[in-house]
């Protein structure tokens, strides 16, 4: 069976997550996706605004098929980053989707461990 597009991009992203020691989630559970949000809330405080993404946002957004992930570190499970992203149309390609990679967060103890790379 050839490789597809999709075969090879989740092989790189397995590859990544593991020269980065992390494991990379969806996040399912309540917890998960508080956790995403603690990571974009440290890396980016807002201040007067009191939040980057509110819950109910961030579960509206995963319930019509935009992208978050979580990654933990794969020895002791803490959460160490995490990305979001939606769909997006490109206006000047008639009918063509993508994802819109809006945010990716990794606590700044460590960075430059390729942890964004495995989560994009």
């Amino acid at each position: 069976m050839a490789d597809t597009p999709v075969s090879l991009a989740r092989h790189a992203a397995e590859a990544a997550a593991d020269r980065s020691g992390v494991s990379i989630v969806l996040p399912s559970t309540r917890a998960e996706q508080d956790a995403v949000r603690t990571l974009f809330d440290e890396t980016w405080p807002s201040g007067s605004e009191g939040t980057q993404v509110t819950p109910n946002l961030l579960h509206a957004l995963l319930h019509s098929g935009s992208y978050a992930c979580l990654a933990s570190d794969a020895k002791t499970g803490d959460p160490v980053g995490a990305a979001l992203g939606f769909p997006g149309h490109n206006d000047a390609v008639p009918g063509r989707l993508y994802l819109h990679s809006h945010m990716a967060a990794v606590r700044p103890d460590l960075r430059n461990r390729r942890i964004a790379t495995a989560l994009k």
